[in-house]
């Protein structure tokens, strides 16, 4: 029997599972827990885990450097892809996070708004900037993009082209 999460609602597809699904807004486009992501206005296709036990969005910023503009707090950053191509982005920060581990000492990471086109769906979400480096994949999209707009699929991989051209 296949699970399907829709956001805080597990649905199990079988006979029961079916009007289950129905009811809980089985008409959303599923989606896998891998898909392709573009980011907009840079254009750059990445990789990205589906992940609705994370609110918000992360992805692994290289070259990481904090300036002022305008009197506010901005970031400098690249983003690359498994094909080795790189985006470099400027950003306001929108706020900072902190985040406490108890086998390490706390951290901050700046959070910032970045354009994200997921299946054909755009979206403008606060993403969280670190380094996923270490981790397999190096985009991880939250709960809050996928909210109301698609069911997630741990059955499935690469359901759908990100096919968002513009902002």
């Amino acid at each position: 029997m296949a699970r399907i999460r829709q956001i805080g609602v597990p649905i199990a597809f079988g006979a029961a599972g079916l009007l289950a699904a129905a009811a809980h807004g089985a008409e959303k486009p599923q989606l896998g827990w891998i898909e392709l992501v573009r980011f907009l206005p840079e254009n750059l296709i990445v990789t990205a885990k589906l992940d609705t036990g994370a609110d918000t969005s992360s992805v692994d910023a290289k070259d990481l450097t904090e300036f002022e503009r305008g009197g506010r707090p901005w970031v400098r950053f690249s983003v690359s892809n498994h094909k080795g191509d790189t985006a470099v982005f400027e950003r306001p920060v929108v706020r900072v996070v902190r985040i406490k581990r108890s086998e390490t000492k706390t951290t901050t990471r700046p959070v910032v708004m970045l354009a994200i086109c997921l299946g054909g769906k755009f979206r403008e979400e606060p993403v969280t900037l670190t380094d996923r480096s270490h981790l397999s994949y190096r985009v991880l999209i939250g709960r809050s993009v996928m909210a109301g707009r698609f069911l997630e699929n741990p059955a499935l991989k690469f359901t759908t082209r990100p096919n968002c051209l513009s902002r």
